[in-house]
């Protein structure tokens, strides 16, 4: 797969799938722009893929608040700039909490509103970032991160709804924009060890073989495996895929 002179931008790019993510487009031949609340790990990944590269803006860093309108025209303007147009928008930012097991009656509104600025409206406000600039070019990819979650709402509800959706999103979003040679999908994944549940396995390995039993392959995925599926969705490979919801789960919804 080659995505030579491909731009993207990936929200959430610090770090888990999202760190995952850039490394794979920036070994693939794409250059584009981080966008984080998470300076310090961002630098880091900076620092670990730019040796790989051939100019200085061929991977950027800028901290961003999805919630914040300024955050989100400077990075629209960012990308205009740097790279004259957008191919690949990957939304991967997003927010848990320590309410993640709570029922619905214990969630606050905080807790819903936390939730949905970032998850959700913070994926609307990119979305039509990526239109914007898209349309300018001849099209592009947008692939959205949902959650097995939005299927078998075992976290939160707060969580889980804005999974739901955003897999809702990417449908619409498909239908109205195919004709503009936007594509639209997302994945959704399951069990992924990443830095976020890493003191799930440390700490609680019981609870991480009870879940890791849920999986038909009997095990955690690795954030690599999600920016593969993400990847190919954003490839010419996938020319005729918009819509869809592509599950990296290890058969979590097949037990």
């Amino acid at each position: 797969m080659n995505l030579e002179g491909k731009r993207f931008l990936v929200t959430g790019g610090a770090s888990g799938i999202g760190r995952a993510v850039v490394k794979k487009l920036v070994e693939k031949g794409a250059r584009g722009l981080v966008m984080d609340c998470n300076a310090e790990k961002a630098e880091a990944l900076l620092r670990e893929v730019k040796p790989s590269v051939e100019t200085p803006d061929a991977i950027l860093f800028m901290y961003g608040d999805l919630t914040q309108s300024k955050d989100i025209q400077k990075a629209t303007d960012l990308v205009r700039e740097v790279y004259q147009g957008l191919d690949i928008l990957v939304n991967c930012a997003a927010v848990t909490s320590d309410a993640t097991s709570l029922p619905f009656d214990q969630l606050t509104d905080d807790e819903w509103e936390g939730h949905w600025k970032v998850n959700v409206l913070g994926t609307v406000r990119m979305c039509r970032v990526a239109r914007q600039l898209m349309s300018e070019n001849s099209g592009g990819n947008i692939v959205n991160i949902s959650s097995v979650h939005a299927s078998i709402p075992r976290n939160a509800a707060s969580y889980s709804t804005t999974k739901a959706a955003i897999e809702n999103l990417t449908s619409k979003l498909a239908i109205e924009w195919g004709g503009l040679g936007i594509r639209v999908n997302a994945v959704a994944p399951g069990w992924i060890r990443t830095e976020g549940v890493a003191w799930s396995f440390a700490d609680e390995e019981a609870a991480a073989e009870a879940l890791r039993s849920m999986t038909a392959l009997k095990r955690e995925g690795k954030p690599e495996e999600v920016a593969e599926a993400v990847l190919f969705l954003a490839s010419p490979l996938a020319g005729y895929i918009t819509g869809t919801v592509l599950r990296v789960d290890g058969g979590w919804l097949s037990v």
